[in-house]
């Protein structure tokens, strides 16, 4: 699947990631990004002109115009035309759009090849494709359940993907990305786990977190129903490192709000399904595992019960007390421990897990950290 361009690229001053411009560099690096971003530029500023009619036919060595309001002019593009067709040629984005609904598969995959690089190249085209229906023609094949269409639509959610880049001088505003949440979920609830789809649910999900950056409320989240199956994700086996990631970003952000919207992810059965990340090896989904366990052990008193019920207080002070655990991992080990030590005052049934639990010794481990 194809990845969106390195937005350093990006010919925009608004557009610039701040951090990449402050990098030190050298003189001849230097030129080639001036280079590659009047390229960029001109290529940014033929997009968003309009298309010219033509009356004759064009090699690939001419410039290309796709004209939605002059079709007839040329034959249906072939998709190796699309594939081939470089960034510095107009393209009519209408016109591309359009050829999302096409019969032929090959063509509607490398239209959503061509709108996804574009999505992904900055915030102004970005809005051109969404304002020439691009974004609306990309969730509609999302949802197209033919099967002879499945490699474009993995790659139609990649597309949505680059669309939903949090530019910081331009997000999009909730209004605006509505119709795309009940998409992706829909896409990850309905779509098998294999090794095929895995990464194209891996991107739903990154899509989710994307959207998490423009604003989203949590209500709206779980107004979709896709916590039970992220949940589920989370405990398959089948799931990469990486997929089990992202949906644990999104279950902590859930577990991040109030104790309403923790218990939908407590009900769903994310307490049990913390188990084997805490027990992995792998640092960052340890962490994210701890993270969203202490979240639950500054919840309410049920939260905290089921928490206990879970079994999950045994790797926590495992983790904690465990010198050869990344101190980051003991960190948020012991944030949880610190959590439930605030609901101890008469609860005798927390207190003596916290006894038997060996939590005391494991704080006075985390004293050395």
């Amino acid at each position: 699947m194809p990845r969106a361009r390195d937005p350093v690229l990006c010919p925009c001053n608004d557009c610039h990631p701040l951090g990449l411009l402050q990098q030190p560099d050298t003189a001849k690096r230097h030129m080639n990004l001036q280079k590659l971003a009047r390229e960029r530029q001109e290529a940014a500023d033929a997009v968003l002109q309009e298309s010219r009619p033509s009356n004759s036919a064009q090699s690939l060595d001419d410039d290309i115009v796709l004209d939605s309001d002059n079709a007839d002019a040329f034959p249906p593009p072939h998709s190796l035309l699309l594939k081939a067709l470089p960034l510095k040629h107009t393209i009519g984005l209408q016109s591309v759009a359009i050829h999302l609904t096409s019969p032929d598969a090959n063509v509607v995959e490398n239209a959503v090849w061509a709108l996804g690089n574009v999505l992904g190249d900055c915030a102004r085209l970005r809005d051109r494709v969404e304002g020439e229906g691009g974004v609306t023609a990309l969730v509609k094949l999302v949802d197209r359940g033919e099967q002879s269409f499945e490699k474009a639509q993995r790659r139609a959610v990649w597309a949505i993907f680059s669309y939903l880049y949090p530019w910081s001088s331009r997000k999009l505003p909730i209004t605006r990305i509505n119709h795309v949440l009940p998409c992706l979920a829909r896409y990850i609830q309905e779509t098998p786990v294999n090794e095929a789809n895995m990464e194209s649910i891996e991107y739903a999900v990154k899509s989710l977190n994307r959207i998490r950056k423009h604003h989203l409320q949590r209500s709206d989240f779980i107004g979709t129903g896709v916590v039970p199956r992220l949940v589920k994700l989370l405990a398959n086996s089948s799931s990469s490192i990486a997929l089990q990631k992202h949906v644990l970003k999104c279950l902590g952000y859930l577990v991040g709000g109030t104790d309403d919207e923790t218990d939908v992810a407590v009900d769903a059965g994310l307490l049990p399904g913390l188990l084997a990340p805490l027990e992995t090896t792998n640092r960052d989904l340890c962490r994210l595992a701890l993270r969203s366990t202490s979240n639950v052990a500054a919840g309410s008193h049920s939260q905290v019960y089921a928490l206990l019920d879970s079994g999950l207080l045994k790797p926590v002070v495992r983790i904690l007390m465990d010198d050869q655990e990344s101190t980051i991992c003991r960190r948020e080990a012991c944030w949880t421990i610190s959590n439930l030590t605030k609901k101890i005052s008469g609860d005798a049934k927390l207190a003596q897990a916290f006894i038997e639990g060996c939590c005391v010794e494991a704080l006075s481990t985390a004293l050395l950290l």
